[in-house]
């Protein structure tokens, strides 16, 4: 609701006061991204924390393994291949925009399947702790405007022994990078009220800051876990499993509204369309 108010009154003193400026417009969203950057700080901080040394064995930080590039391969292929089985037993019931969504990623299957074996190689040696395992704008609470993050119950379609497990810390990040892209498509949803013009001044709008949501987000993330000596991980491997984990969410995500929610599939679907793109971009 806060995005929608922030939308609103953007748009609303464009048109009544002729706000010129992108800065003008910027005003009407910094406490979104004062929220996106505290958020950021908070779950580095759990991170670093999980990461330190632990007599308990079930605390106690490790290295990913071979056996963990092998369980992420063959468990993140088969949550897309199931992820793409569900989409195509939607078609005859959905929207004619998911289904031109679920025809893009159809000539692209193959191309993902195979980013998912690339991406997964860069799994080897890196962190691999206890983490919170289902995070996303619903985990957090806002009090004296900080955040603090509950509920580590985990994804309640794993099992208690998925839930507990240790793993990247990057899948949390991944997890909240999905729920700012729901919380764009929800704010998106109101576009059917208003003129042609307005919708598409809308839609602009959001992916702009949605954008800079996630950047901040991820910005202020990355500068809690530098001081961390067991992250150590360089750019371009943490980009690879990000991706890597937000293939997997999307999977997942598909996996969920097409059982439950089918008529919020194009979500996740437009997630997976936008991953796909910039995935066989990068492997040309």
């Amino acid at each position: 609701s806060t995005l929608r108010q922030s939308l609103d009154q953007a748009l609303q003193a464009e048109a009544v006061e002729g706000t010129e400026t992108e800065a003008d417009k910027d005003d009407f969203f910094l406490p979104l991204t004062d929220f996106a950057a505290k958020v950021g700080t908070r779950l580095g901080e759990l991170h670093g924390t999980l990461a330190a040394d632990s007599d308990e064995d079930a605390f106690r930080p490790e290295r990913m393994q071979e056996t963990d590039v092998h369980h992420f391969r063959d468990t993140i292929r088969k949550d897309v291949e199931q992820g793409f089985d569900l989409m195509e037993g939607v078609v005859d019931t959905a929207s004619p925009e998911t289904v031109d969504l679920i025809a893009g990623l159809r000539a692209r299957r193959e191309a993902l399947l195979n980013s998912v074996d690339r991406l997964v190689s860069q799994v080897s040696g890196t962190l691999k702790i206890r983490h919170h395992g289902d995070f996303h704008l619903g985990q957090i609470l806002v009090a004296e405007g900080d955040a603090y993050i509950i509920d580590f119950e985990g994804e309640p379609a794993r099992t208690l022994e998925e839930r507990r497990a240790k793993s990247s810390p990057l899948r949390d990040v991944a997890g909240l990078l999905r729920s700012l892209s729901y919380l764009a498509a929800t704010a998106e949803a109101d576009r059917e009220a208003l003129d042609e013009g307005d919708a598409g001044e809308r839609s602009a709008l959001i992916s702009k800051v949605t954008a800079r949501l996630s950047r901040t987000f991820l910005d202020h993330y990355l500068q809690a876990v530098e001081g961390s000596p067991a992250f150590g991980m360089d750019s371009k491997t943490v980009r690879d499993l990000l991706d890597l984990f937000l293939l997997e969410k999307t999977a997942y995500e598909i996996a969920y509204e097409a059982r439950n929610r089918p008529t919020w599939l194009s979500i996740p679907l437009g997630g997976l369309n936008e991953l796909a793109s910039r995935l066989v971009e990068d492997n040309r």
